[in-house]
């Protein structure tokens, strides 16, 4: 679940913005995009109830296929991102698009120089993805 062991600081909800980034080890479990849409609308429930104001969400970024993440899985992290893409009841405030950095790579084919094991980003992965998430946050606004 994502919110699972976020106790205390979904406490400290005086915070104005949270930021969800996560699911690919739950597509790698074989959860569907479905599920995990499932936990980012109750994940969102609970952010909001606990005070955040606003909720921002990132897209998963490319991910190579490989013995512990195959092709039924890659369209499923496909499918999550088209569903954060198009925030269905705006349940997030903005949705930082890291598929839209095209130096990360296609679906399914990462560049590894930005991502060298096909999964994990490198530091120069983290900062084009800084300036697409500043972005997002400054779209949802304070």
């Amino acid at each position: 679940a994502i919110v699972q062991g976020a106790g205390k600081y979904l406490e400290s909800g005086k915070a104005n913005i949270t930021i969800i980034s996560q699911a690919t080890n739950d597509l790698a479990n074989g959860r569907t995009a479905a599920q995990i849409w499932s936990d980012y609308v109750t994940a969102c429930a609970t952010l909001r109830a606990a005070g955040w104001n606003k909720v921002v969400a990132t897209t998963i970024t490319p991910r190579a296929i490989s013995p512990g993440f195959n092709a039924a899985m890659e369209i499923e992290r496909i499918a999550l991102n088209a569903m954060l893409l198009a925030n269905p009841g705006r349940l997030f405030d903005a949705v930082a698009n890291y598929g839209a950095i095209s130096a990360l790579g296609l679906d399914g084919a990462p560049n590894f120089g930005y991502l060298p094991d096909g999964l994990h980003e490198s530091e120069a992965a983290y900062a084009l993805e800084a300036q697409v998430l500043k972005a997002a946050i400054d779209a949802a606004g304070r």
